[in-house]
């Protein structure tokens, strides 16, 4: 193996590879189109193996084409770009990579420019030839399956090297690409097997300024969301993972790239980075979980640059790669910044990188690149011929940074549109300049996911009707221009004829002007663009869109007609016609004033459904409310991250867990008890992903960081209003939560024994309603875990026994607070929600809670009647000799009762009857221990307190102490004086005794408790100070 950076070619570097480490991975593709089915790992010698038997097949397909001819590969956006690319350089042929979302005019001017009469296509891209139905004389060859390609059953026989020397090597053709068009028709780029190995020459420069970016990648495991005919999607998918030993992970081929794959693909494949579009990672930012972000170690966005709001908000979260790059120049050698730096850029010398300030005097620089070496620059080994390179960026300095640039836009008048794609207007608007209707026309979409169009008319046109009117002339001007710079009818904005465009003297539209004077209206038509009329009248039932409307709405939007079962995606809609064509049908039929249904839809419902027979389905269920989610749909999308950490907890490098991990919900998990369940929750291999509902999400946070959680890849912290019926999360988390949830765990409750109980109806009590209905809608009918209270028992009649493991039918025996009546109510809902929905329900009623017996940090709250009975019988002098009619002590420590719930929440349930039973579970300390036992060790820890009294007496003193303190008004302060009348009442109010039988039964860690010692009574009072 060539060892040495820089001199390894890579077609035998892999080769090399497959031989001495066959088992390292190059790439890791999904089995299916769901990424939570899982992924398989492509070592080097399958990748050897694959490229062998492409060569094989080329070499017999391109039969009686000399070498060195070229062809052209159009396909679905997996391994076989890769595997062709390989095997055109082994057999000497070359490959162009045409964009896919090419019009059929450059893909014919394309072949032309490159001499191109073959195109190998993919045989589910059914319109392959209409892409070129301007060239002639071209051989069309359907390209093999990725999985032949990939069969390891087969052995395939090596491909035999053509003899030519290393300098001959090295000239040879790798592949054509082409320049953007973004000013102008797309230029073929064409790359030598040198050019490429300027990237093993970074490998060699100095780091004296810091870590250059490559080496991000060095032994990383990356999820790479670029299209594979891009120059990006070559680099990061091919040749960074062979010189710098990075997997590359691909998501599904079938399906368009958003937030929520993305995310399926970021939790499911035991990534560490990532590779974004700036526009799907500011929607997986805004959409996501934060905890997604935070489980990388390294983001990079490419494209366009990131919104600045957006990027120092994911700074907090991972490490943040402002990414620049050009075909013609492939990415220049860069330093890694600090975070508060993330949207600059220090180019590293060998980049030969120079501003070079305007002309007109501005702040701005354009960015040159001089030769410098070309080993490291491989702009001048594709243009041997050129003296610089002009990359037409804008930039300005650093205010104190000389070596810092920021980028500023392009010299061209470019619309950059936040997915990275760049457009050229004017094509557009010269075409539609020729109509007698039109004065001006104007392209929009910076920073949009995709172009508007505002027009001007002439003054002898009617303003009602104009888009109608426009519109064919719109349809044949987005034949001249990429998919991506066309316009969809519902983004023509028809400018008002009292606010002209603005001009120049010499008549000229003045471009950011108007879009100044027109900004509002273009944001508004993005929030909600123009209806869409149809030539054909729309049925607009009261049940929803029927397969015929739909395929209507569709065509008047993209031009394609569908049949009911056809893929919609596999026809040529993209991700823009999808949003425009749900948008119609949300006018049409789920306005304020045509549904009363409440539902929200979301553009997945279409990627969700993609036949048109099957999306007016759930439409339709939608409509007449027989479906209650109109974001997530059908089981094919369902999440059942389980399964999945289970089957490939071998090979992940992230989050490994068994078949038996659990998805939990937790609430209250800021609180002394939820803290703890947390930390333990996080620590159990048999669970998999926490969520944390919580109320505010920077206090939890901050919280989970001092517990030192924060780092943990499995925490979900969502912010929260348990009152609300959607829990107050977004409806991407909630939907999440539904298809994923396993446990429910609800210890959130507001403790304060001076509220009545409407102080809880429309806060605790609807928490518990709304919690219930999450578990019902949840696919996995989620186990609900209640933390309640003895206080829901508190009145229980002695004279029957101790208190029963179910749920009392006696209002009654609630105490009389709001506290205790409202863990009582819930109780009952939880007990009807498992009777008439099959809830499965665990009530833990909690007695009470000790210190912890760990050195976990936690200290039991000082505020709290035990602490604060300490504190009065030191300031006191003396000790109660027993604690009224509570002299039995069967309090539980805090670690163990979070032990215990834990315990419950994972051991799966014993009964499978229906309707499932409620499991009643008393979290009181089975083996107890009597006041006077602890009583001494409390008299010999505490100096100040030198005698023990009757607990009558102890309430006296406290009181004439109280009185004289007043009465001399010392000033000092004794916190326990809130608590003396609830002390006063403790002592007269004997606590029910709880039936401990069942629950011992089910619970391990009940069974196994020990009496509160001394030991434990001593570590407390040490905590405390006292």
């Amino acid at each position: 193996m060539e060892e040495i950076p820089g001199q390894r070619l890579i077609h035998d570097l892999i080769d090399d590879i497959a031989i001495l480490d066959e088992d390292r991975i190059f790439a890791s593709i999904p089995t299916s189109d769901d990424p939570v089915d899982g992924f398989i790992d492509i070592t080097y010698q399958r990748l050897a193996l694959a490229i062998d038997r492409a060569s094989w097949w080329l070499q017999k397909a391109m039969q009686g084409h000399p070498q060195l001819e070229t062809f052209a590969y159009l396909g679905r956006n997996d391994l076989r770009y890769q595997l062709l690319t390989l095997a055109a350089v082994k057999t000497h042929y070359q490959i162009l990579l045409p964009s896919a979302r090419n019009s059929s005019y450059v893909q014919t001017l394309l072949l032309n420019k490159t001499n191109c009469q073959t195109v190998i296509y993919d045989a589910a891209n059914r319109n392959i030839k209409s892409a070129f139905d301007n060239a002639s004389d071209v051989h069309f060859i359907q390209a093999p399956e990725l999985d032949w390609l990939l069969d390891e059953q087969d052995e395939v026989e090596p491909f035999p090297k053509i003899a030519e020397s290393r300098d001959e090597a090295l000239k040879r053709h790798f592949m054509i690409l082409h320049s953007s068009g973004s000013t102008g028709n797309p230029k073929p780029i064409s790359y030598t097997l040198e050019s490429i190995m300027t990237e093993d020459v970074y490998r060699l420069l100095d780091q004296a300024d810091g870590k250059l970016w490559h080496h991000e990648l060095l032994e990383s495991r990356c999820y790479v969301c670029l299209p594979a005919f891009h120059s990006a999607g070559v680099w990061f998918q091919l040749i960074l993972p062979v010189y710098y030993n990075m997997q590359a992970v691909w998501g599904p081929a079938n399906v368009p790239l958003n937030p929520d794959i993305a995310a399926k693909v970021i939790m499911t494949s035991g990534v560490n980075g990532a590779v974004f579009p700036s526009s799907i990672l500011e929607a997986v930012h805004e959409t996501q979980p934060e905890v997604l972000l935070e489980s990388l170690d390294f983001v990079f966005s490419a494209g366009s640059p990131l919104a600045i709001p957006v990027g120092d908000k994911i700074t907090k979260l991972t490490r943040l790669h402002n990414f620049i790059g050009y075909s013609e120049a492939t990415a220049p050698p860069r330093y890694l910044l600090n975070s508060n730096e993330w949207k600059y850029h220090h180019f590293h010398p060998a980049s030969g990188f120079v501003a070079e300030p305007l002309s007109d005097g501005s702040e701005l620089y354009e960015l040159v690149i001089k030769p410098v070496s070309q080993q490291s620059q491989s702009v001048f080994l594709i243009f041997p011929d050129l003296k610089e390179y002009r990359t037409k960026d804008l930039v300005s300095k650093h205010p104190t940074k000389p070596h810092l640039w920021l980028h500023r836009g392009r010299l061209d008048d470019l619309i950059l549109l936040s997915n990275g794609e760049k457009v050229d207007p004017h094509a557009t608007e010269a075409f539609l300049h020729t109509s007698p209707y039109i004065s001006s026309a104007l392209v929009y979409g910076t920073g949009r996911a995709y172009c508007a169009l505002l027009v001007e008319l002439q003054t002898n046109v009617e303003h009602a009707g104009a888009v109608d009117l426009l519109w064919p002339l719109v349809q044949e001007a987005n034949k001249l221009v990429p998919s991506h710079a066309q316009i969809s009818k519902d983004m023509i904005l028809v400018a008002q004829p009292s606010k002209p465009f603005c001009r120049a003297g010499k008549g000229s539209v003045q471009r950011q002007m108007t879009f100044s004077e027109y900004e509002k209206e273009l944001a508004a038509l993005y929030d909600e663009p123009t209806e869409v009329n149809s030539n054909q009248q729309l049925d607009v039932m009261a049940d929803g869109p029927d397969v015929d409307s739909l395929a209507e709405i569709l065509r008047s939007i993209s031009g394609i007609r569908l049949l009911p079962d056809e893929n919609i995606f596999s026809s040529g809609v993209d991700s823009r016609h999808a949003v425009s064509f749900l948008r119609q049908i949300s006018k049409l039929w789920f306005s304020d004033d045509s549904s009363t249904t409440g539902n929200t839809l979301d553009v997945r419902l279409v990627y969700n459904n993609p036949t048109l027979g099957r999306l007016s389905a759930k439409l339709q269920s939608l409509s007449t409310g027989t479906s209650t989610n109109g974001i997530l749909t059908p089981a094919e999308s369902e999440l059942d991250v389980n399964a999945i950490i289970d089957k490939f907890s071998a090979s992940m490098t992230a989050v490994t867990a068994s078949s038996r991990t659990k998805i939990v919900v937790l609430t209250g998990s800021t609180g002394s008890l939820g803290s703890i369940i947390l930390k333990q929750l996080l620590a159990s291999p048999q669970v998999g992903v926490v969520y944390c509902l919580v109320r505010s999400k920077e206090k939890a946070i901050s919280k989970f960081s001092n517990m030192g959680l924060d780092s943990s890849n499995r925490l979900r912290v969502l912010q929260s209003d348990l009152a609300d019926p959607g829990l107050g999360l977004h409806h991407v988390h909630y939907g999440d939560i539904v298809q994923t949830v396993d446990k429910i765990i609800h210890c959130a409750w507001n403790v304060n024994f001076n509220h009545i109980l409407d102080a809880y109806i429309d806060t605790d009590v609807a928490g518990v309603s709304n919690l219930i209905d999450l578990s019902v809608r949840s696919r996995k009918a989620a186990h609900l875990v209640f933390t309640s209270s003895i206080a829901a028992v508190a009145t229980w009649d002695m004279n029957i026994g101790p208190v029963p493991e179910k749920v009392i039918q006696d209002k009654s025996v609630a105490s009389s607070a709001g506290y205790g009546e409202s863990k009582y109510i819930a109780e009952h809902l939880l007990s009807h929600a498992a009777q008439h929905y099959g809830v499965p329900v665990t009530i833990v009623r909690i007695g009470q809670i000790a210190g912890s017996l760990s050195d976990d940090g936690h200290v039991w709250n000082k505020s709290e009647w035990f602490p604060m009975f300490l504190q009065a019988s030191k300031d006191l002098g003396a000790l109660p000799e027993e604690l009224g009619d509570n002299n039995v002590v069967d309090w539980i420590p805090i670690d163990v009762l979070a032990d215990s719930i834990v315990d419950i929440s994972i051991t799966p349930r014993r009964n499978s009857v229906w309707p499932p039973e409620v499991e009643v579970i008393h979290a009181v300390n089975p083996n107890t221990v009597s006041w006077s036992n602890l009583r001494e060790t409390v008299l010999s820890s505490i100096d100040a307190i030198v005698e023990h009294v009757p607990y009558n007496t102890w309430i006296k003193q406290l009181k004439v102490l109280h009185q004289r303190a007043e009465k001399e008004q010392d000033n000092k302060e004794y916190p326990w004086i809130s608590l003396l009348e609830w002390f006063q009442e403790f002592g007269k109010q004997r606590y029910p005794v709880m039936s401990v039988e069942q629950s011992i039964q089910l619970n391990n860690v009940l069974r196994r408790m020990e009496p509160i010692t001394g030991v434990a009574m001593q570590k407390w009072i040490k905590e405390w100070g006292f």
